[in-house]
């Protein structure tokens, strides 16, 4: 019942008003809050609040953002494959760069193969970057048949553009 009257207020909310904290927003997070004490082994109210708190910046909410994927693990959960990636993002974003490395790398050592989808090949390259195993070189090998040449302007961006912050891009994949 919580869950879903803190849906209903997010989904009503004016997201562009939502970058600072509102009174709806606030309400929106205690409702969840009171959800996540009640259920805490139900993931679903824990990534609502992330992506409430992904409305704002990553310079304001990041040590929040940590904080929920830390009360989902303290409370006896695990996190594997998207929201593994995702923790790693929030923490890299805080400044705990050691630990999202070690994330990274654990994403990056599952290896890359045709039989991923889009999705999990992103993961695999951002993780590749951000660990410095892929480089711009890598990226433009004619024999790396299973990367799309859409995505390699974007990778060549991130990696080659001096005004480009990794939080910034981290920050937009801190919850998915």
């Amino acid at each position: 019942k919580l869950f879903n009257q803190a849906s209903s207020i997010f989904q009503k909310a004016n997201t562009i008003e939502w970058k600072e904290m509102t009174r709806d927003k606030s309400n929106a997070i205690k409702k969840l809050d009171e959800a996540i004490r009640i259920s805490p082994n139900w993931w679903i109210p824990y990534r609502e609040k992330i992506q409430i708190l992904l409305i704002g910046s990553w310079e304001d909410n990041s040590e929040s953002v940590k904080d929920v994927y830390n009360l989902w693990l303290k409370n006896g959960n695990t996190l594997d494959g998207d929201s593994l990636f995702s923790y790693g993002c929030s923490l890299f974003c805080c400044g705990k760069e050691s630990e999202a490395i070690e994330i990274f790398e654990k994403f990056y050592i599952n290896g890359l193969d045709k039989e991923k989808n889009d999705s999990e090949k992103i993961l695999f390259f951002l993780s590749g970057i951000m660990i410095g195993e892929i480089d711009k070189e890598n990226l433009e090998r004619p024999d790396n048949e299973l990367f799309n040449n859409l995505l390699s302007g974007y990778f060549e961006n991130f990696l080659s553009s001096p005004d480009v912050n990794k939080k910034d891009i981290l920050w937009t994949y801190a919850g998915l």
